[in-house]
Order: C-alpha cells, then structure tokens, then sequence
C-alpha cells in the first residue's frame, strides 16, 4: 500500500444523495475517529478571486456556471463554513487510513451532517511539504476542481491494463474505482470552461512510466505540492473579486513597547 496521503479520492454522490434522500447511511459513525474525537473547529471562509502576479495564462471559454462538473460552483462571495465536527457545509476528518478525499464542489451540502465530506489522511509524521499538497488539493476539489488528468484537454497516453493493475496493487482500488479517479476523462459538453492541460498543477496526479503506453517518458510527473500560475489563474476566474474590491491583506502586528 502507497502511502494514503499520496493518493486522492475525488467522492462520487450515490444514487439516493443524487435524488435528494439524504438519510444516514454506513458512514454516519463518528467520522471524527479516536485522533480528534470531540475537538470541533469552525472557520468561514469568504470566496474571492486570488490576485496571482504571473504571466496570464489562457483559459478559453465563457459561460462560468458550466466550469464543474454538474454546476458544483459555489457562489462568488459565499461564505463557506467548515468544521471538524458540528453543523457546516464541509466537514473534514483525518483518518490517516483512508484515501484523502472530498465531494465535488456544493455537492457537500447534500452528504448528511454526520458525516465526513473531505478527509485529510495525514498524521504527526507527514511532512509540512506532503501536508501542504494535501490541502491545496482537496481543498481545489471543494471549490469546484476536477483531477487535471480528467480534463478535456487531457491528452495522456494511458496503458489502461496496467492503469488498473498498478492502482490494484499499491492501493486496493477495483476497476471502477480506477477508472472514475485515474482513467475517466469529462468531456466539452459537461466543462465548456478548462486551461490548457497542465502537468504543473495542484490537481494531478503523479504518473509513473508503467502506466503510460511506450515512448510516452514525457508525461510522467511527480507529486506537485504547490499551486502552479495556471491554477491561480483558473481560480481567480472562478471566484473574482467584486469589482472594485482589492484582495484582504494581512494585518501588520505592532509590538507592544516594555514599559
């Protein structure tokens, strides 16, 4: 088994949440678990653009409200209230035994209180780098973000057998677990709105030459644990500032003088 913290499980709605019944299901046990049983934590988080001083990237593409899968959105301004335990839109465990993971978007919203919508597979151990990934990524798929290797604009040439066989034996996952995390690619007609394919991005995956079909050295990546100028790019366009309003700076402290 690879270590969970590497890999990420990018939660599909079952068909009862899809249609609207969200009645406790097998995961409805504290999700919390023993590492932070009963220590709740809430924060609001106020969704504007990210102001990136890079080169402008393109992103083709008008109609925003298309840019995720299923209109998962949030919307520009909202805020977003998050908590290890309690009441919120997004709850978020650490069960270094499990895959991280997140619902798509506001796709959160419709998965029962009692239960986890993104789990952080980290522990004492995790490097502030992998720590750092980890978040950036999950936290990507909570506002909207689909694996960078499912863009449309995705062009890898997968060696689907050994896709499977290789996701099987260093991580347990079946077919269909592969297929819809690895292999699954959407299609124009679901995202009118994406970047140029980007190997730099928060969102991908690391591919390993086995999976690639022969010749293919080029499309091999490594874990990135950073956000790449295109991902600031593509967020800031998702989530802009009102017009007008400048991105909120941090608060200088002043030392107190010793009397």
């Amino acid at each position: 088994m690879v270590d969970p913290s590497e890999i990420c499980t990018l939660m599909p709605l079952d068909e009862d949440t899809q249609y609207g019944n969200t009645q406790a299901n097998d995961n409805s046990n504290d999700f919390l678990g023993n590492l932070i049983r009963r220590k709740y934590m809430g924060t609001g988080v106020r969704l504007g653009g990210l102001k990136a001083h890079h080169k402008a990237h393109k992103i083709p593409g008008q109609n925003l409200t298309q840019t995720v899968p299923g209109n998962t959105r949030w919307e520009t301004g909202q805020t977003i209230k998050i908590r290890l335990g309690g009441k919120s839109d997004v709850r978020i465990s650490f069960d270094q035994y499990k895959d991280s993971y997140s619902y798509l978007g506001t796709n959160a919203i419709t998965i029962p209180q009692d239960t986890a919508t993104m789990n952080l597979a980290l522990n004492d151990h995790t490097t502030t780098e992998r720590v750092r990934a980890v978040v950036l990524h999950e936290f990507g798929h909570l506002l909207g973000c689909i694996h960078e290797h499912s863009s449309p604009a995705s062009s890898i040439p997968w060696n689907e057998e050994a896709v499977y066989d290789f996701y099987q034996r260093t991580n347990g996952w079946d077919r269909a677990k592969t297929c819809h995390n690895v292999l699954r690619k959407y299609d124009r007609n679901t995202i009118s709105q994406f970047s140029e394919f980007d190997p730099k991005s928060i969102m991908i995956y690391t591919i390993d030459e086995s999976v690639l079909l022969p010749g293919n050295s080029r499309f091999v990546t490594s874990w990135n644990t950073r956000l790449s100028a295109t991902d600031k790019e593509f967020i800031g366009k998702l989530y802009p500032f009102p017009e007008g309003e400048e991105r909120p700076r941090r608060s200088k402290r002043t030392k107190k003088k010793r009397l």
